[in-house]
């Protein structure tokens, strides 16, 4: 690109930011340099398409890439110095700020972008990943916060009901994963349903032994018993 393109393009009205720079210490696998080539960082007020703005600076519509997502603008005025981690990583040159030549204070914008903290996890999504990983149940959610149980059912029971499925299809299923199904549909849980049909059947033995029979009356794997 050569300085009357480089001019003429930035020139365009639609442009509200840009900043530039020259990479001559570019180098290839085998060590030998590129040769000196510009980068551009462009901000417009309007959508444009790479057609309009390779057509803006004279060059191959390959070379011109649209910058998407949040923060995609300020991800790219940091490869203009190559000080990205991933780049250094890669053992390029990192080029100093001055020679990057910018119509903004485009050094404010990349520090402040990168610089504010991670969104921090809220107590509803603690609340969720703790009823996803079976560490809390929906009911539990209730009896403790009746608002977060109401602006967040559906998701939860969704995510009460994915954590059963994972116990089921893994084979680890036990009472307490039953019971987090049956709390939300009866208020129940299927421990205490069980354990008043094993007492109603006259089943003897231990608990366990006791559910299983009465599960197995239920779910009529078991017609040896009128439960009438």
């Amino acid at each position: 690109m050569t300085p009357m393109q480089l001019q003429r393009g930035l020139a365009h009205r639609s442009i509200t930011k840009w900043a530039w720079t020259e990479h001559d210490q570019d180098r290839r696998h085998d060590g030998s340099l590129v040769p000196p080539h510009i980068h551009i960082a462009l901000q417009c007020r309007d959508a444009r398409t790479r057609e309009q703005i390779a057509e803006w600076f004279g060059v191959p519509l390959e070379l011109v890439q649209i910058l998407g997502g949040r923060g995609g603008f300020a991800s790219y005025l940091r490869y203009l110095t190559h000080e990205d981690p991933t780049q250094q990583a890669l053992g390029k040159h990192r080029y100093p700020d001055t020679k990057v030549v910018a119509n903004f204070a485009w050094r404010s914008e990349v520090d402040t972008h990168f610089a504010r903290p991670l969104k921090l996890p809220t107590r509803s999504d603690e609340v969720k990943v703790r009823v996803l990983s079976g560490n809390l149940s929906i009911w539990e959610v209730r009896e403790t916060d009746p608002l977060m149980y109401a602006k967040h059912f559906t998701t939860l029971k969704r995510l009460a009901e994915e954590c059963r499925m994972a116990h089921v299809e893994a084979g680890t299923m036990t009472p307490h994963h039953q019971d987090m199904k049956l709390r939300v549909r009866t208020g129940v849980t299927l421990t205490e349903s069980l354990n008043w049909i094993a007492d109603r059947l006259g089943f003897e033995g231990d608990n366990n032994d006791r559910m299983l029979r009465a599960s197995n009356v239920v779910t009529g794997k078991d017609r040896t018993v009128n439960a009438a």
